[in-house]
């Protein structure tokens, strides 16, 4: 198998987990944002919305044009035979779960739907009534009866005295009629057997994947924004803090990891490990909140360090302005995420390097006389980075997502904080965005590793075709 093919597979392999993943999402968004229209237009209306559920169908049917969820879900769908090709034209959630109830008790999704068209021309002469007791009255009492799957309670609710009755005789009558000839219906047994339907790709799901891979991914309910223009503002940050913390610990690690591999008997290496595992077993947001409380105590030793420094820095250039003063602002933070893992990075960089001393083609080299210089960085080095370069695959999307922990301490606002904000107020088009992102860097990451690993050994590209052979 050629190095070309192997990647090719691997590409494939990744791109359809990609798609399952983008499915899976796509579903969670719609089934656990709750409801959309409604964060929405109360992120539109600063948190005040309120509309009669008699009403709600109008204002959702408009909005859900403007979202684009006037269409299917998906291509295809498998549902009882009880509901018709158009029900997801409905978008009131509580008209979606009432009108599903009458559907199961009564199985005649005609009558159900001249029920709640008579209840919704019922609620517009009411809100033309010029009789405000009138019609607060029946405003409340239409809103009680839409609520309501019980066909003899909405019988119940439906009678009331003559003075209240005489205005709106002809619709009471209509809808009395149309609940006496639901109460007479029931469904089949077959009609809850599921039949699939085929929508093609006119389909929420074939756009909203459309636009993903545009580069547009929504609008978040919190506030109304655009989901990329935050991603924006907050990648940066991450990448700056994670990309430093990244970059020391591989600076530190690989040297002192080596050097401790080429001395394993000597005092230091051993107090050393001692020191690395102490390092690495330390919390980094124990040690994280020690230097937040340092840094705020006055005259604590850390004034180049301000919680609410980050917007400054934002708004006045950052790095470029300002290179010093804006490292020194990333200093505590970038250490925090620094020592954990270069403590880490140093055992793991001695394991790989005095396993690889071990091998015989090692001590074969050795008897042939090659310089020591030579033989570390010639035949050693190569090999022990294998298991770096596998490492990898997972540090790519660690420079995106950030440690959540570290930049909620440290109040940066990055991808960590992001995440927790859009968490805690439910803003699910950014959490599903991010979910995503970390999705394709750790494929790309995975893709980067199999390429280096290839690269570094050839033996690698060969394998497949050796057993195949075999």
């Amino acid at each position: 198998m050629t190095m070309l093919t192997y990647l090719s597979k691997r590409i494939s392999t990744l791109i359809l987990s990609l798609w399952f993943i983008s499915i899976c999402l796509f579903y969670l968004q719609k089934n656990v944002a709750g409801d959309i229209v409604l964060l929405q237009s109360k992120a539109r209306s600063n948190g005040s919305f309120y509309i009669h559920p008699l009403a709600a169908e109008k204002v959702y049917g408009a909005e859900a044009v403007r979202l684009n969820l006037h269409k299917p879900l998906f291509y295809f769908s498998l549902k009882s035979a009880l509901f018709p090709d158009t029900f997801y034209r409905i978008q009131y959630p509580e008209a979606i779960k009432i009108q599903k109830k009458l559907l199961f008790q009564t199985g005649n999704w005609s009558l159900v739907q001249s029920y709640y068209q008579s209840l919704s021309s019922f609620y517009e002469k009411v809100s033309q009534l010029e009789n405000k007791r009138l019609s607060i009255f029946w405003k409340e009492r239409l809103q009680k009866i839409a609520y309501l799957d019980d066909l003899t309670a909405i019988n119940a609710n439906l009678s009331v005295s003559k003075e209240m009755e005489r205005p709106f005789d002809a619709e009471i009558r209509k809808v009395k009629g149309i609940i006496n000839q639901l109460s007479k219906c029931s469904p089949s047994f077959f009609n809850f057997f599921p039949v699939p339907k085929w929508y093609g790709f006119e389909n929420q799901y074939h756009e909203w994947f459309v636009k993903i891979i545009s580069g547009d991914f929504g609008t978040s309910t919190r506030d109304g924004r655009l989901v990329k223009d935050k991603l924006k503002e907050a990648i940066p940050w991450t990448l700056w803090v994670n990309g430093l913390a990244i970059g020391f610990a591989y600076l530190f690690s690989f040297p002192m990891g080596i050097l401790m591999a080429l001395m394993p008997k000597s005092i230091w290496t051993k107090w050393l490990n001692h020191f690395l595992l102490a390092l690495y077993a330390l919390p980094a947001f124990w040690i994280g909140s020690l230097l937040l409380f340092q840094a705020t105590l006055p005259g604590g030793g850390f004034s180049f360090f301000s919680i609410s420094g980050w917007t400054f820095y934002q708004q006045n250039g950052g790095f470029v302005n300002q290179p010093v003063p804006f490292l020194l602002q990333l200093s505590l933070p970038v250490f925090c995420m620094t020592y954990g893992l270069a403590a880490y990075l140093t055992a793991y960089m001695q394991s790989s390097f005095q396993k690889v001393l071990k091998e015989p083609y090692i001590l074969y080299a050795r008897t042939k006389g090659i310089s020591q210089f030579r033989l570390y960085f010639r035949h050693v080095l190569p090999n022990a980075l294998l298991p770096q370069i596998v490492f990898i695959a997972g540090v790519i999307p660690a420079l995106i997502t950030g440690s959540v922990v570290i930049e909620v301490i440290f109040n940066i606002p990055g991808m960590g904080r992001l995440l927790i904000d859009s968490i805690l107020s439910q803003d699910w088009s950014t959490v599903y965005t991010f979910v995503l992102l970390v999705s394709c860097l750790t494929a790309l990451g995975l893709i980067v590793s199999d390429i280096l690993l290839v690269i570094s050994d050839p033996r690698i590209r060969f394998s497949s075709t050796k057993n195949e052979g075999s």
